[in-house]
């Protein structure tokens, strides 16, 4: 009866499945029924996704045959900062 309540470990292989492929509907709505309740899958889930669209604006500057430039040490220890910060919320 409860094929489709799914722990955090499997939540998060399946958000992470379901970026590469779709996914059935049973699984769909396990998952969304399991981050209504966690916010801690939520959070990963919007992790997720945030990396991956930073990667896919990565990929088209490359792309473009802009090769970026090196990050200014102050620009990575404020960039760190801000990341650590919003992890520890």
């Amino acid at each position: 009866m409860n094929y489709w309540m799914f722990n955090c470990q499997k939540v998060s292989e399946l958000v992470s499945q379901s970026m590469d492929k779709d996914l059935p509907l049973y699984q769909r709505f396990g998952i969304r029924v399991h981050l209504l309740m966690c916010t801690l899958c939520s959070r990963n889930r919007k992790q997720l996704l945030g990396l991956r669209e930073t990667l896919r604006s990565f990929q088209e500057l490359r792309s473009d045959g802009d090769a970026p430039s090196p990050m200014p040490p102050e620009t990575k220890k404020r960039l760190e900062k801000t990341i650590n910060k919003s992890l520890h919320k």
